[in-house]
């Protein structure tokens, strides 16, 4: 670099760089000026959870689907879940209510929904960070790892 250089900052101003230490002092120093797409909400990792919260807290669920090497789902023919706003969550058979939590967050730009009914079978099985493969208002695919034909699958449908 031949200096000196004139850099522009985030908020429009030009600052005259003369020498390595205030170049690296002047990126140190706004390193979190910027996000890489500019809302202002860093460590984000740009995945929107709200439209899928939205759906999954408006009314009961039941599993459609649960692959885990071989289909089981009609172990949760009896179960009926329901999330609360926040992180609570319930799954009910018949008269047995088992509390649980949930968690939506983003990874590495793709939607995970974390579920936890502690170690009550067979509510263990669904124990899992999955990735949100698709949505609806009616439908929730799951996945523990899309692209892995063999992968463990779980599908939510509203009732």
């Amino acid at each position: 670099i031949q200096f000196p250089i004139i850099v522009k900052q985030s908020d429009g101003s030009e600052l005259t760089i003369t020498g390595n230490s205030q170049l690296e002092d002047l990126i140190e120093s706004t390193s979190d000026d910027c996000d890489e797409d500019d809302d202002n909400d860093f460590e984000d990792d740009d995945v929107d959870t709200s439209a899928l919260s939205a759906i999954l807290i408006t009314g009961s669920w039941e599993v459609d689907y649960f692959l885990d090497e071989t289909d089981k789902t009609s172990l949760f023919a009896a179960y009926t879940f329901t999330f609360s706003a926040g992180d609570a969550a319930d799954a009910t058979d018949g008269g047995t209510s088992v509390p649980g939590l949930w968690k939506l967050y983003g990874d590495d730009g793709s939607l995970e929904l974390v579920l936890d009914f502690g170690e009550t079978a067979p509510l263990i099985l669904i124990k899992e960070d999955w990735e949100v493969a698709t949505y609806s208002d009616t439908v929730i695919e799951l996945t523990d790892e899309v692209g892995d034909p063999d992968a463990r699958r779980l599908t939510f449908r509203k009732i």
